[in-house]
């Protein structure tokens, strides 16, 4: 299996159009399954060709922004962003970049390369297959096709699976136990009695943070010097090959594990990010059955915020 990632896990979700002025008999049939399935030249067809044309995730960044980590829906490929087909129907603006992301199966044969062919992209492409990026230089181009070698990048394939053990509160609010006041030694272990703090839904966060970053989603109140964070999380079975946070925070956060710190960060960021972790201390404190994970974060100056989750990957 391989990743895809295009800037400017293909899966069977419901497909919608966007709202149209107008919309032909042919685009209210319009389905995944029906979208340009043919091959371009029908008499000369490949046996080892994949049609890519389908659902495919995407997600909208500013134009400054990194890889996205978290992907805010489905888009129709081959129909462009701005069009009801696609099912988002948005432009994107100057400030902006598009990305996109699917899985797919292939596999090169012995003496053969392996060809990723676009059909148009308007207007800047860069390309990455399995975190490999393919295009040497980016792409520019307003309607003509573009084909890549990809060879390399896919017999590279590492399978990776990936399980939230703590989720964030991007899309379902998550909720912590948190003080603003300073607490006794030991809070960060698991064994602390948390039973006198507050429960809140993150993010946390002061009034500032929506001028510093818009995207930031404040649900519960933080305009205090500092914040502590518990959360309890459940976990079976082997011990993760690989694990990481995913966090937004503003500003020199904290992590613990059962009271081991696993990541330490100074200064601030300005978008969820996936960060890694101190391996060893997090697979020497991760525990079968009942595990705490805690957080400590301050604000200096202005914007404060802070949501984090905790993901495992396993490779094959």
């Amino acid at each position: 299996m391989s990743a895809l990632f295009v800037g400017a896990c293909t899966c069977c979700a419901a497909y919608k159009p966007a709202v149209a002025p107008l919309m032909t008999v042919w685009g209210e049939r319009m389905t995944p399954e029906s979208a340009w399935r043919e091959y371009p030249r029908p008499q000369l067809v490949r046996d080892g060709w994949i049609n890519l044309n389908g659902l495919w995730e995407y997600a909208v960044t500013p134009k400054n922004g990194e890889q996205p980590v978290e992907w805010q829906g489905r888009i129709l490929v081959p129909f462009s962003v701005e069009s009801a087909l696609s099912g988002v129907g948005r432009p994107i603006e100057p400030g902006e970049l598009l990305w996109y992301r699917r899985t797919f199966e292939a596999q090169p044969r012995k003496g053969e390369r392996l060809l990723l062919h676009f059909g148009a992209v308007d207007f800047r492409t860069q390309v990455w297959v399995n975190g490999v990026e393919v295009t040497d230089v980016p792409n520019e181009s307003g309607n003509l096709p573009f084909s890549l070698d990809i060879t390399e990048a896919v017999k590279k394939t590492v399978r990776v699976t990936r399980k939230e053990l703590v989720p964030t509160s991007m899309k379902t609010p998550q909720v912590w136990k948190y003080t603003f006041d300073a607490p006794a030694e030991g809070w960060e272990r698991e064994a602390f009695d948390d039973g006198a703090w507050k429960s809140g839904e993150a993010g946390f966060g002061n009034a500032r943070i929506k001028t510093d970053h818009p995207q930031a989603a404040v649900r519960t109140a933080w305009e205090a010097p500092a914040i502590w964070l518990r959360r309890v999380f459940e976990f079976s079975g082997d011990v993760p090959s690989l694990a990481c946070l995913n966090i937004f925070y503003d500003e020199d956060a904290r992590v613990y594990l059962n009271g081991t710190l696993i990541k330490a960060f100074t200064g601030y960021n300005t978008q969820y990010a996936v960060e890694d972790i101190d391996m060893a201390a997090f697979a020497k404190a991760l525990k079968q059955g009942r595990n705490v994970l805690a957080v400590k974060a301050v604000n200096t100056v202005g914007g404060a915020y802070i949501d984090l989750g905790l993901d495992s990957e396993t490779e094959h």
